[in-house]
């Protein structure tokens, strides 16, 4: 059992590298745009400074970020970088896998409150207040909800694998039938405040923290909300990223990456800068408590909604791909000075 359970290991630590070789090639071609567009002196330091840690360093990255930005810094790290190198040393993918399930939040984040539960799909097999149901069953309880949302509980990201109901019709079938990790919930009711930035998504505040050894801390927050008539407010489905001050309020810039360009602060006769996060404080100490909770995982993205009574809701962990690029895009380098981002990097080369 010990040889099988290892030789399963390096099976999968195989294809992870693989995707992750995949993603490192597509973000390095990610942003081809002409490399004059930075001041050659500044572009050759950066250039110089990145060479000493990945040989296929191109430079594009730092352009796209100065593109959206206007900031040129060499303390940016490249997303390509990140996700072969820094998320996967720090993050044990392997052993990640089985606590990247929502169906498992209840054991495990028993702290802080969830969406509340309708049902449990889980190794095909329907669950309601732990006991086994048919599909019938199902949706006869279905049947008495105004809205449910259904979401695939391992492997989602983008808001692909979120979907509204109201009501059992073709597509749920077909989305039921497709997947065999899913898990229902009840529709939140956000805060009015968040509801600000679009009142047709759930706005959610993303947390990175990182495990040090001396402490857990977080690296950077950011809002993300949808567009005007959208439900998800990922940003691969058209949605916006604010960067959020200290004090919970959020900064003058904001940004829709999927077309890599800003937007007013200004919309709707709202204006974003004004709005401050309700419990911000507590969101990040409630980030921290629970990443104190996970093994093998360094760095986590935490995904927090609002609802009408200003309580903090967990809607996701993302234990890897927490999208740097937004937290950096809206916040800056990800560490602040050069001797932290040096520390980091001779940590994870050492252990490549």
């Amino acid at each position: 059992m010990s040889f099988l359970g290892s030789s399963v290991n390096k099976i999968f630590n195989i294809i992870y590298k693989l995707q992750n070789k995949k993603i490192y090639k597509y973000e390095q071609n990610l942003c081809k745009c002409s490399k004059n567009l930075l001041p050659k002196q500044e572009f050759e330091e950066i250039k110089k400074f990145w060479k000493k840690f990945d040989s296929n360093y191109k430079g594009y990255e730092h352009i796209k970020y100065y593109i959206m930005s206007g900031e040129v810094n060499k303390l940016y790290i490249p997303d390509s970088y990140f996700y072969k190198y820094i998320d996967y040393y720090y993050n044990n993918w392997v052993k990640l896998k089985i606590l990247d399930n929502k169906c498992l939040y209840k054991f495990y984040f028993n702290n802080v409150k969830q969406p509340e539960t309708i049902a449990m799909k889980v190794d095909n097999f329907w669950y309601l207040n732990d006991k086994i149901i048919t599909l019938d069953a199902l949706k006869n309880e279905l049947v008495k909800e105004k809205e449910f949302v259904v979401k695939i509980s391992c492997d989602s990201e983008g808001g692909k694998g979120v979907k509204f109901y109201s009501e059992i019709n073709k597509d749920f079938d077909e989305f039921e039938k497709n997947h065999r990790d899913l898990i229902i919930q009840k529709v939140i009711k956000q805060s009015p405040i968040m509801a600000k930035l679009n009142n047709s998504s759930i706005n959610t505040v993303r947390v990175m923290t990182f495990k040090s050894d001396q402490e857990i801390k977080c690296l950077s927050t950011i809002v993300r909300f949808g567009e005007e008539g959208k439900r998800v407010d990922n940003a691969c489905s058209g949605g916006l990223v604010v960067g959020v001050e200290p004090d919970g309020r959020l900064k003058d810039v904001i940004y829709k990456p999927k077309i890599y360009k800003k937007v007013e602060t200004k919309s709707n006769n709202v204006n974003y800068h004004e709005i401050i996060v309700p419990k911000f404080q507590y969101i990040l100490n409630k980030a921290i408590e629970l990443h104190s909770k996970i093994n093998f995982s360094r760095i986590i993205s935490w995904d927090f909604a609002i609802d009408e009574n200003d309580d903090i809701v967990l809607i996701e962990a993302n234990f890897y791909y927490g999208e740097l690029f937004f937290h950096q895009l809206c916040n800056g380098p990800l560490f602040k000075t050069e001797d932290e981002l040096l520390s980091i990097l001779n940590e994870v080369n050492k252990g490549k």
